[in-house]
């Protein structure tokens, strides 16, 4: 006999807080079992996506929990799932079938037939205090993965008439010996981020004539690295057992997971205009 007993039972339920998590969950009808996992911030469309779903699911009585979960524990043997809340409290549940999308905070699962190199994306945010006026959506240094991309976006600091200044997110790809290492740090996002936006001709405001030729002088430009985002690229795979599936395809074909739309979006490489990098 169970020590706790169970809150609610599903025949099938599905796992998981990414983006195609609820996407899955919409198409089919299911409920969820949500740990949040909302999608990287500088894919402004898919985040807003994510937001949109969250609502239509939690109005639509498939997020028992809502977003209240923060770890999941399985017991296979006894096909319960121990959801640990936000407030310290354990709501069981049982299940027939489960379909898991991301095990993310998710424990009581199989081993891994594979463990994939742990690479992240890091996102360094930059408020760009002078020279964020110019033409450019990116920045692209080909030869290394520290602050391999700097993308540019409408400046969410300011209001009005100079809604056309910009802001910017350093994106790299670390691995957890580089996320640890100071050479890796916001510090060395600045140098570097500040030497590719020189060397791609971004300046500030007109600062009078250049004295030896007559031309205008330009005040040099001015960054901060204002907050860090880490996010992991691959993930495990499993093998699927009695109950728990990983490799599925319920009613329609899964789209892109959390982890294969970073690569995705990490391999294409596209912009209105192209500056040299560094």
């Amino acid at each position: 006999m169970n020590r706790y007993s169970t809150s609610l039972h599903y025949d099938t339920l599905i796992i998981g807080g990414s983006l195609s998590a609820l996407e899955e969950a919409h198409r089919t009808g299911l409920p969820l079992l949500m740990i949040p996992q909302p999608p990287p911030s500088i894919f402004f469309s898919e985040v807003e996506r994510w937001q949109h779903l969250s609502f239509v699911l939690s109005l639509s009585g498939q997020l028992p929990m809502s977003d209240n979960v923060s770890k999941i524990r399985f017991e296979e043997d006894e096909k319960i799932i121990s959801c640990f809340t936000n407030n310290s409290k354990i709501i069981r549940v049982s299940y027939e079938d489960a379909y898991i999308v991301e095990d993310y905070q998710v424990s009581g699962l199989p081993p891994p037939v594979t463990q994939p190199k742990k690479e992240f994306l890091v996102l360094d945010w930059i408020s760009v205090r002078r020279g964020g006026n110019h033409p450019y959506d990116y920045i692209l240094d080909e030869d290394s993965d520290f602050v391999k991309k700097i993308v540019f976006y409408p400046s969410r600091r300011i209001m009005g008439k100079r809604s056309t200044v910009k802001d910017a997110c350093a994106m790299s790809i670390m691995t957890e010996r580089q996320l640890r290492d100071l050479d890796y740090s916001e510090t060395y996002v600045f140098l570097k981020a500040r030497d590719m936006m020189k060397n791609a001709g971004l300046k500030g405001a007109k600062n009078g004539t250049q004295a030896y030729n007559g031309k205008p002088a330009y005040l040099s430009i001015k960054i901060e690295v204002a907050d860090r985002e880490v996010f992991p690229i691959h993930r495990n795979v499993y093998e699927n057992t009695d109950s728990l599936h990983f490799n599925f395809e319920l009613y329609d074909p899964p789209q892109l997971g959390y982890n294969d739309r970073i690569e995705h979006f990490l391999e294409s490489i596209n912009g209105r205009r192209e500056p040299r990098g560094r």
